[in-house]
């Protein structure tokens, strides 16, 4: 969804052909709340041997910049899912475009 407003008086005038043309001046704002969360799950296919999980996991997610995350086992590697929230991401670009995220 774009967001725009009038901005100054719409302009009547004639073309060189003799119609009268209506110029309306939009301007862009964007939206107050311009962030959203993206969560990100990681399950574990393995389910006799954890010992081979690491630690921890770093996580990259891209979309007009690179932010980095690194998931922690939460204390145990023994837990088949591991779920980290990225915050307050922007949501739109500015042009107004929702920003599409990708996981690296």
């Amino acid at each position: 969804m774009l967001f725009y407003k009038q901005s100054g008086d719409a302009v009547e005038s004639t073309n060189v052909d003799g119609v009268k043309v209506l110029t309306i001046t939009n301007e862009f704002t964007l939206p107050e709340n311009n962030s959203k969360d993206v969560e990100v799950t990681i399950k574990w296919t393995e389910e006799k041997d954890s010992s081979s999980r690491p630690e921890s996991v770093k996580l990259v997610i891209v979309g007009t910049k690179e932010y980095e995350a690194t998931v922690t086992a939460d204390g145990s590697t023994d837990s088949n899912v591991w779920t980290y929230t990225f915050e307050d991401l922007p949501k739109y670009n500015a042009d107004g475009e929702e920003i599409e995220y990708v996981v690296k």
